[in-house]
């Protein structure tokens, strides 16, 4: 379903999906100048694996289940693998510390070889 919105100057705008577009109405074949849609942050971030680089609630295995934005902040509320009981929410932004998380799941090995080549 196509809805139409006038602004008061000479510019139409058309939401096509919920996707606004900027339209000159000079021009006789309505180019489209700009597309005014946000890019998402974190776009793949429910359902991400991680492995924290501690021990946190006992465990260091994680998924993401769920996502919040709240203003320019996101949030991804994390579940243990092994206990789903262990819940709790984070910055999404701290997931990029890779002193503090990395992505997907590390076996004790990898995670002692990667600790190892980072003192070095």
């Amino acid at each position: 379903m196509v809805t139409e919105a006038y602004i008061r100057s000479s510019v139409q705008v058309k939401w096509y999906t919920a996707l606004p577009l900027v339209l000159i109405e000079e021009d006789p074949n309505y180019i489209n100048l700009a597309r005014m849609s946000k890019k998402q942050k974190f776009p793949h971030l429910v359902g991400s694996k991680w492995t924290s680089q501690q021990q946190t609630w006992g465990w260091r295995h994680f998924q993401v289940i769920n996502r919040q934005n709240r203003g320019k902040w996101v949030f991804a509320e994390m579940v243990a693998s092994c206990d789903p009981n262990v819940r709790f929410w984070l910055n999404a932004q701290q997931l990029k510390d890779c002193a503090l998380w990395q992505p997907g799941w590390k076996s004790l090995a990898e995670i002692a070889q990667m600790e190892e080549d980072f003192t070095y």
